[in-house]
């Protein structure tokens, strides 16, 4: 794997986030990438709350994903859409950056966030 030539010691983990088979604060930094946008939000709400489970105190989560900044945004995107297009990408749950923020300040974390393009976001959580 090249993120073992770049530094021999990072051990990289795959897991399910709903039940993250690990001990509590086991990791340092958590990484998820376009998985978000299949859970809907009760299934969202029990995924945060295992990610700070392994998340060691003073960790970092990144989550890169198809999000809005809010409902307004993605309803906005969605009024300006064809129906086909519309009908490619409306089976996804999209999150909010404002629903994220909600579930993570209950763990006292904070987000910042960078948007890539209209759906593409990065987010930090410390």
């Amino acid at each position: 794997m090249w993120q073992r030539k770049k530094n021999p010691k990072l051990k990289v983990r795959l897991g399910e986030f709903l039940k993250i088979p690990y001990d509590n604060k086991t990791f340092d930094i958590i990484v998820s990438t376009y998985a978000f946008h299949h859970l809907d939000d009760k299934e969202k709400i029990i995924a945060i709350g295992e990610l700070i489970r392994v998340l060691k105190d003073n960790g970092k989560i990144v989550i890169g994903d198809l999000m809005f900044e809010n409902e307004e945004a993605k309803d906005r995107l969605f009024a300006s859409l064809t129906k086909e297009q519309i009908c490619e990408i409306e089976d996804e749950y999209y999150s909010s950056i404002d629903f994220l923020q909600k579930e993570f300040k209950k763990y006292n974390k904070t987000i910042s966030y960078t948007q890539i393009d209209y759906i593409n976001f990065i987010i930090e959580v410390i």
